[in-house]
């Protein structure tokens, strides 16, 4: 059976119309979250700069973020590997994970559908014969990241199986283009579209006459009364949302997470644990704990040589956090 493919388009700020060279490459990410609808959120922050053509959930289900005819902006430029910025000419794919740090599992139906997704991407754009560090790579090949995690043990084991024809190049069975007003109110109630005003705003953007879903959800929770709020992610959800980088940077994200809300100190304590820092930040954090800040995409560290000077400037030293990363990464 054929993947399901959903359109779900990142926001326009956050790739590139059309492309300035010819498709030669995939290239394999993980998403570090277990929220697959929360890859396509990340995308559609309109200050996120990053996005990427697809994003491959569980049951067989594909989201399409950006069209393969524009630039997806997903593995940015080499710093390690002399390779020139990927970005014109590959396909970005995104995976989300089965779970969160520090294992970032895979799915084995996640990968099955990435096998036949990837061969329809190598039949669409001639891209002939799958090979490892020539047309498919993942994305720590670009740049000081773990991603794609676990994938990138199997990128020989996915180019085998494409070439081998395993997925027999199938055609994707595409989503309805619209849902209709009773699948829309199943996903209110789910908690997807989320609170209003917000959830109005969202449904009259995508189209969709929010009157008549409302309606549809009051009669279901009882007889016109007003639908109820969906459960609030916990502080846990909100920091592993952190760690794949939907807060955006401090002191943005404290900001954004105190109008939510949100108990910044406490969810900020969480991310410092899942980084390998403890229960709560320490006065100054150690080099290790900066260069899992780094790795992980947080903490606003960018990269080089803008890393480098703000290290310095925090009374680090470089050259001994980026032997950590190094380290941690294999190089």
């Amino acid at each position: 059976m054929g993947y399901k493919l959903r359109q779900n388009p990142a926001h326009p700020n956050n790739y590139q119309v059309g492309r300035s060279q010819k498709i030669n490459k995939v290239v394999i990410h993980h998403a570090a979250t277990t929220d697959f609808d929360g890859i396509a959120r990340t995308f559609q922050n309109p200050n996120r700069q990053a996005s990427a053509h697809y994003g491959v959930g569980r049951n067989n289900n594909v989201d399409q973020y950006v069209a393969e005819g524009n630039t997806a902006w997903h593995a940015g430029t080499s710093i390690a590997s002399g390779i020139p910025n990927p970005n014109p000419s590959s396909i970005g794919i995104e995976n989300v994970n089965a779970s969160g740090a520090p294992e970032w599992a895979i799915a084995e139906s996640t990968f099955n559908t990435l096998v036949e997704l990837v061969a329809d991407v190598v039949k669409r754009n001639g891209l002939g014969k799958l090979v490892v560090g020539k047309n498919l790579f993942q994305h720590k090949n670009f740049a000081p990241t773990y991603c794609a995690g676990k994938l990138g043990d199997r990128l020989q084991e996915l180019a085998d199986r494409v070439n081998a024809g395993v997925s027999g190049g199938a055609t994707p069975v595409p989503a309805p283009a619209r849902r209709s007003n009773e699948q829309i109110a199943t996903e209110v109630l789910a908690g997807a579209w989320g609170n209003n005003p917000e959830r109005k705003n969202r449904l009259e953007a995508q189209g969709y006459n929010y009157a008549a879903i409302q309606a549809i959800v009051n009669s279901r929770v009882g007889g016109g009364a007003p639908a109820p709020a969906p459960a609030r992610p916990s502080n846990d959800e909100i920091a592993n949302q952190v760690l794949a980088g939907a807060w955006g940077n401090n002191p943005s994200r404290q900001q954004r997470l105190q109008a939510a809300g949100y108990d910044y100190a406490a969810i900020q304590a969480l991310v410092n644990k899942k980084l390998g820092g403890g229960s709560s930040a320490p006065a100054r954090k150690s080099e290790e704990q900066v260069a899992n800040e780094i790795i992980a995409g947080v903490g606003g560290w960018g990269n080089n040589p803008q890393r480098r000077e703000k290290l310095q400037a925090a009374g680090y030293n470089a050259s001994a956090v980026q032997a950590i990363i190094n380290r941690k990464l294999g190089f």
